[in-house]
């Protein structure tokens, strides 16, 4: 009787307590935070594209893999490591003979943290608003090892193949930091799967390396190349899914 009397009273004053009107934002309520999963797996694959030395990029594949930890209803702490490949070349030019090209195959781990607009956007009425509400933004740091399977390009004077055979524009590895910049999306699949602990993500990420050989190529000297003013850097997109795990 008196735990009846004590949900009535106490009940009653929440709800006058809330302005007439005002719906439940159910991401603010004591059940979601103290129930809702807290660590979740992700999976996915996708393409990468590599913007170092060469203007073109070739899409290569890529396999996502992360694991997350929530600490706030909408902000997450996340550990993604990707394995996959690079690629990129380009067409013969003044100061080379042949087409420059490299193909590599990489690992990398980074963490990030990541906060989604469904922070404020707190009563999101419809299907674009609530897709919108599914959109994170993240950055953080990392380390990429990336390892030259190969390359190839000629240069138009002999005494310049001698100092690329010889690797002063090439290293056929490196290991360099990375700052990753994030954006993705994560869509609910409770409607086709009935179950709220598995959402599909669409994610991409640009990671700007502490290096110019990434690609395996460094041509700095070489006035003839602008495009090594800057350190190298990659994109990759991948699409896959997400497990909620964990209650506590």
């Amino acid at each position: 009787m008196w735990m009846l009397m004590h949900s009535f009273v106490f009940g009653q004053q929440r709800d006058e307590a809330r302005p007439a009107g005002k719906k439940i934002n159910y991401y603010e309520t004591e059940n979601y935070k103290r129930f809702s999963p807290k660590l979740s797996l992700g999976v996915g694959v996708g393409f990468s594209n590599m913007f170092g030395d060469f203007s073109n990029s070739v899409a290569a594949p890529v396999v996502r893999l992360g694991f997350g930890c929530r600490l706030t209803t909408n902000f997450v702490i996340e550990t993604e490591m990707y394995f996959g490949q690079l690629s990129s070349y380009e067409n013969p030019i003044s100061w080379s003979s042949t087409k420059f090209s490299e193909t590599s195959n990489f690992e990398s781990i980074d963490i990030l943290a990541k906060i989604t607009l469904g922070n404020y956007l707190q009563y999101p009425h419809g299907v674009f608003l609530k897709l919108l509400s599914g959109i994170y933004l993240g950055t953080g740091v990392g380390v990429v090892n990336n390892n030259i399977t190969s390359f190839s390009g000629r240069f138009v004077k002999d005494q310049l193949n001698i100092m690329l055979d010889d690797g002063m524009f090439t290293k056929r590895s490196v290991i360099t930091p990375f700052i990753p910049l994030n954006i993705g999306l994560r869509i609910p699949l409770k409607k086709f799967l009935g179950s709220v602990r598995t959402q599909f993500m669409i994610n991409y990420q640009m990671n700007y390396t502490l290096s110019d050989y990434v690609d395996g190529y460094s041509f700095a000297g070489n006035t003839s190349n602008t495009r090594n003013q800057f350190k190298d850097c990659y994109t990759v997109l991948t699409f896959g899914l997400s497990f909620h795990i964990s209650n506590n």
